[in-house]
């Protein structure tokens, strides 16, 4: 890994954190703020896909327009999912929780839609997975909740 691209990795990540901690933070506005970065998102990507549309480097289509509507959906629904999340849980549940889900998700869909047969060194990865789930949310009777 060059330099270069090191330094893009550790700039996301501190990137990626800074928004998951100001998410955290907008306790009660949750809506709002997930229409405000949505809505930003698509303000600046927009010139990129005019310009992939009209420079010819993808066509436009009907397909390409359900996917990206599906995308949009899957997106918001996971970031109000993530929101209200985060106004009723501490950060430390949440965020472990909702990453973890997500390729949870993608097995099972790839399993029942896909004909995907996962691997047993795979099916021991979604059980890790499911387990540090469990570890982060899963409260023993009597513990006090924090």
């Amino acid at each position: 890994m060059t330099p270069a691209v090191l330094g893009l990795v550790l700039f996301a990540s501190v990137a990626h954190a800074l928004w998951n901690i100001a998410a955290k933070s907008v306790s009660g506005k949750g809506y709002a703020f997930v229409l405000a970065y949505h809505g930003l998102s698509a303000i600046l990507l927009a010139p990129i896909a005019i310009w992939l549309l009209a420079s010819g480097t993808h066509e436009f289509s009907p397909s390409l327009l359900g996917a990206a509507a599906l995308s949009a959906i899957f997106h918001i629904a996971y970031s109000v999912s993530l929101q209200s999340g985060y106004d009723h849980a501490p950060l430390g549940v949440v965020y472990p929780t909702a990453r973890g889900v997500g390729p949870i998700i993608t097995i099972i869909i790839a399993v029942l839609f896909l004909g995907e047969r996962p691997t047993p060194p795979e099916t021991i990865g979604a059980f890790v997975v499911i387990a540090g789930i469990a570890v982060v949310t899963v409260r023993p009777k009597g513990a006090g909740g924090g």
